[in-house]
């Protein structure tokens, strides 16, 4: 029985007011405020020490995150 992946479900929700997540206890939902196109750098850059290792990856995969913040 198949289903929908994460990614396919994340390509179909709008992506539009998702940073109001960036504060969320939930890895995931805070993972989900660096879909939003309007986040801004600095918001990516603050997610990208994140505890929880999936939201340091999608901090590392946007591509406004500073240079001097990827190790």
């Amino acid at each position: 029985m198949g289903g929908l992946s994460q990614w396919h479900i994340r390509e179909r929700i709008p992506h539009e007011g998702l940073r109001r997540f960036a504060d969320d206890p939930h890895p995931r939902m805070r993972a989900l405020a660096l879909d939003d196109p309007q986040t801004p750098p600095e918001l990516v850059d603050k997610l990208s020490p994140d505890e929880e290792p999936w939201v340091r990856w999608c901090a590392l995969r946007d591509p406004p995150l500073p240079p001097d913040r990827v190790s």
